[in-house]
């Protein structure tokens, strides 16, 4: 019988490699199935324990020249059995990774999410928590995440390490990371009967980008707005100069012709009637008659003046707004109103009403010249006037039938 002694250096040597091979491989194989729940759990470990007393043996053979009474073909064949048992066994277990949820699994699940992962215990201590959430406690607070509730007072606080960026604090906290920008979420859910805090942490880079370049486009449009606000300032007076030198124009063009009926007369008083020539000289007096604009507030001066220039007169039922930003919003509707009297309705007065009702002041706009021939159509001037009393909290109606009238509601305070 051939003895173990006997086989060369080198087959001694691979026997116990590959019995040294099979020890891990069976011990993967015991805890998997046991895991699993398996019944037939104790063929691995009967076949592991039976690989380490094959492979003390062949061990001490080898190392220390002890001697083996066993024949030479039972360690192969012993060897070759536990390898094949490894190969039925390794399938099944595979597959049952592939078709079975087990802790494992959820932990690699939960590790290939995009975003950050920490259930704990009351007192911080964490139950599961994802490859995401380990990074970026050590990128805020520079250390593990070994307590939960630890980290998520560093967030609210914003007491972060160098290299974070806390953009917002409190219960929902921001935090800028060099590899980008996180909102972090905590709240408490119920596991086994006990509490159980979540806390997500979610890449919210893209959407922080789209904020800032939001601000900067709103800081740019206000900028524009004010711009725009002082160029409607000056079209406006542009207008009413306009139709100043037009008033006046037409005033030069009616003393003309008043001068040349009355040199006529002079001359020939027979070839002009006397009737027509009073009427003509009362007209113009009309016209040059001074009288001064009807008393309102201060703020108002600048509207009743131009109105006084243009021949329009206010009158005023109540006391209008004396604070913004319902004053600044009545004054440009009389202003709007007055140059569409003067060039659609070619009226020559102006009747507004102001009544305050709760929080709201109820401004009522009308004019004694021609009705509108259909709907009005909200150009330039009633268009911009609706925007802003919108934008200010307040409503705007406008009526064409039976005459032309604007009422307004705004607020005593901005909304």
């Amino acid at each position: 019988m051939r003895t173990y002694e006997m086989l060369p250096w080198h087959s001694r040597y691979l026997l116990c490699v590959w019995a040294l091979a099979l020890l891990p491989t069976l011990t993967y194989c015991f805890f998997r199935m046991a895991q699993q729940r398996r019944r037939v759990c104790a063929v691995p470990l009967l076949a592991l324990g039976a690989d380490y007393f094959v492979f003390q043996m062949l061990t001490a053979a080898l190392l220390y020249g002890r001697r083996v009474a066993v024949s030479v073909p039972f360690f192969p064949a012993f060897l070759a059995a536990a390898t094949a048992l490894v190969g039925v066994l390794m399938p099944g277990i595979v597959r049952w990774q592939r078709t079975h949820i087990s802790p494992m699994s959820m932990k690699e699940s939960a590790d290939s999410l995009p975003l950050g992962l920490c259930y704990s215990r009351p007192g911080g201590l964490p139950k599961l928590t994802n490859a995401r959430m380990e990074a970026l406690c050590r990128g805020c607070t520079g250390a593990p995440l070994l307590n939960a509730d630890a980290f998520w007072e560093a967030l609210r606080a914003g007491h972060l390490a160098p290299g974070a960026v806390s953009i917002q604090a409190g219960e929902q906290p921001i935090v800028q990371l060099p590899e980008g920008v996180y909102s972090f979420r905590r709240c408490t859910l119920t596991s086994e009967g006990l509490p159980l805090n979540e806390l997500i942490a979610v890449d919210v880079t893209r959407e922080h980008l789209l904020s800032t370049q939001l601000q900067a486009k709103q800081i740019g449009a206000a900028r524009a707005n004010r711009r725009l606000k002082e160029l409607n300032g000056v079209i406006t007076a542009m207008t009413i100069e306009k139709e100043t030198l037009r008033a006046k124009t037409r005033l030069h063009d009616e003393l003309g012709k008043a001068l040349l009926s009355a040199r006529r007369w002079l001359r020939a008083p027979e070839s002009v009637d006397r009737a027509a020539l009073l009427a003509q000289w009362r007209h113009v007096t009309a016209l040059l008659k001074n009288e001064g604009p009807n008393a309102m507030h201060p703020d108002y001066v600048d509207v009743v003046r131009d109105a006084y220039l243009l021949g329009v007169e206010i009158e005023t039922q109540g006391v209008l707004p004396e604070l913004s930003p319902a004053r600044e919003l009545t004054e440009t509707a009389l202003s709007v109103c007055l140059t569409n009297t003067l060039r659609h309705a070619g009226g020559t007065k102006m009747f507004v009403s102001c009544a305050a009702v709760s929080e709201d002041y109820r401004v009522r706009i009308t004019n004694d010249g021609r009705a509108p021939e259909g709907p009005i159509r909200e150009g330039g001037g009633l268009g911009d006037l609706r925007r802003r009393v919108e934008r200010a909290g307040g409503t705007m109606t406008v009526e064409s039938a039976p005459r032309f009238a604007l009422e307004l509601t705004l607020p005593k305070e901005e909304r």
